[in-house]
C-alpha cells in the first residue's frame, strides 16, 4: 500500500495528542475532585495554588507539571494514571444522547409529554 504523506500531518498528531492529554487531566480532576465533595477553592488550598489555577485546569487550559499532577493524586487519593486515562465512553454517551432524542421525537409525534 501506498501512503501518502500530507504536509502538517505530524504536527497536527503532536497537537492532539497533547490537547487530549490536557482534557483528560482536566475531566479527570474534575470527576475527582467532585468525588471528594471539595470545591476548587478547597482543593486550590490543599494544593497551595489559587481558585483560578484550579478553574484553568479544569478547563484545559493550564499545563501542569509532573510534580503537580503527583500532588493532586495525593490530594485527591487517586494514581496519576487515573488522570491520563479516558474518564467518557464516547459510545456510550452517543447511545444514551440517541435514546433521548428518540423519546423526545415519540412524544412530539403523540402530542404531548408526560
Amino acid at each position: 500500500m501506498n501512503e501518502r504523506k500530507f504536509p502538517g500531518a505530524e504536527e497536527f498528531l503532536r497537537s492532539y495528542a497533547e490537547e487530549d492529554l490536557l482534557h483528560r487531566i482536566a475531566l479527570g480532576t474534575l470527576l475527582f475532585r467532585r468525588e471528594k465533595g471539595l470545591t476548587q477553592e478547597e482543593l486550590a488550598k490543599k494544593l497551595g495554588k489559587s481558585q483560578s489555577f484550579i478553574s484553568e485546569l479544569e478547563a484545559g487550559l493550564r499545563n501542569i507539571t509532573i510534580r503537580t499532577l503527583a500532588l493532586l493524586a495525593f490530594t485527591l487519593q487517586r494514581d496519576p494514571q487515573d488522570f491520563v486515562r479516558p474518564h467518557i465512553d464516547l459510545e456510550a454517551v452517543a447511545a444514551q444522547a440517541g435514546r433521548k432524542a428518540g423519546r423526545k421525537a415519540g412524544r412530539k409525534r403523540s402530542g404531548g409529554g408526560v
